[in-house]
């Protein structure tokens, strides 16, 4: 249950926070660099969207194993 924050009676994946984070800051990036296929913006994006990715796939896993 470490993995889990509480608020009230909802249980919330610690990882979404930094899902949640993470997300915002790759579509900021998006939106006001966005991407000039250089090899630095097709990195930045390769980056942002494989944590993105991954953050929101933990959050999914825990969320789904969560005893009920």
């Amino acid at each position: 249950m470490a993995d889990f924050l509480y608020v009230g009676f909802r249980a919330i994946p610690r990882n979404a926070f930094y899902a949640v984070f993470v997300t915002t800051l790759f579509v900021i990036y998006l939106l006001f660099v966005g991407v000039d296929y250089s090899a630095h913006s097709l990195f930045a994006v390769a980056i942002g969207f494989s944590a993105t990715t991954f953050l929101w796939e933990r959050v999914f896993d825990l969320w789904r194993r969560l005893p009920a």
